[in-house]
């Protein structure tokens, strides 16, 4: 067997030292040091585990985004929806003032994979908020389909800004066939399991190819 590599046991011990305390929803951890952010928004919690994951790594800070209006429900009334929107390019309000992203200089940013395209609130994240001379590294989740367009719409929006390296990852539990899948979700957070789908050595391959401080 290779020797484990200093990056790798750093990797098992902050996986190893992941408190069981972290529950929905996201913990924020403010400090005007730390100019890594992460910033996500999660409507059934599968990118809300993902974005957790990576707090764990990075210990950076993580702020979880919110519509001032919820979204349906029903899987299929939400598909509609979210097929309008992508389709006028709707950006929804969102609850939080998103000035508070111009004290980082990297942001790691994630969205689900809304009808092939970004979700509406990281597009509206994309054209409100203080992007310009920043990093940022797009991790997407979705039902089997990649990236899809998300990639192109984020650099579209997002012209003046650096984007690094993107991750994609495939969720097994998926709306369409798990009607209660964000209470599934939140039993496998609260019970510690959630982490058990992730691919762990290709989250930390990505990390690492972002050359962050933190990591």
């Amino acid at each position: 067997m290779p020797p484990v590599s200093a990056n790798r046991r750093i990797f098992i011990q902050k996986v190893a030292a992941l408190s069981l305390a972290l529950s929905f929803p996201a913990l924020a951890k403010e400090s005007a040091q730390n100019k890594i952010c992460i910033v996500y928004y999660s409507r059934t919690l599968n990118t809300h585990i993902l974005a957790l994951y990576l707090r764990t790594l990075l210990q950076a800070d993580l702020y979880q985004i919110h519509t001032t209006q919820p979204y349906p429900s029903d899987y299929q009334a939400m598909v509609a929806q979210a097929t309008r929107e992508k389709d006028k390019h709707f950006t929804p309000a969102l609850q939080e003032d998103l000035s508070f992203l111009d004290s980082y200089r990297t942001l790691l940013v994630g969205s689900p994979l809304w009808s092939l395209s970004l979700s509406s609130p990281i597009r509206t994240l994309c054209t409100k908020a203080p992007l310009e001379s920043k990093s940022l590294a797009p991790f997407i989740t979705n039902a089997g389909f990649g990236f899809g367009n998300a990639l192109k719409e984020i650099r579209s929006l997002c012209p003046k800004t650096q984007i690094l390296n993107a991750f994609e990852m495939p969720f097994k539990q998926l709306e369409k066939t798990n009607k209660n899948l964000k209470s599934f979700n939140q039993t496998a957070l609260q019970q510690g399991t959630a982490f058990a789908q992730l691919p762990q050595d290709k989250i930390h391959q990505w990390l690492l190819s972002l050359k962050l401080e933190n990591l």
